[in-house]
């Protein structure tokens, strides 16, 4: 009885601990090629950069958000996993 509880309460922090975790990198993620995106153009701009790597770089930002379904995907399945502890 007192591991089933134990193994209840570790999976329950986690259903609810990796979603939390897995937004806040994808937002902190989103941050810094936000940046690198305005420092490639900043650097396009005045001649130093090349026009790739503002392109590379919004690209990087438009894939990090192909992310952001799947992670919410888990959200839900984690709630309804976690609502039937």
């Amino acid at each position: 009885m007192r591991l089933r509880l134990l193994s209840e309460v570790k999976t329950t922090w986690w259903l609810i601990f990796y979603p939390d975790r897995a937004l806040q990198i994808v937002d902190s993620n989103y941050g810094l090629l936000q940046q690198f995106v305005e420092i490639a153009r900043t650097k396009y701009e005045v001649g130093e950069g090349l026009q790739q790597d503002v392109l590379l770089a919004q690209l990087e930002l438009v894939l990090s958000l192909l992310v952001l379904p799947v992670i919410y995907s888990l959200v839900l399945q984690f709630q309804e996993r976690a609502s039937r502890l």
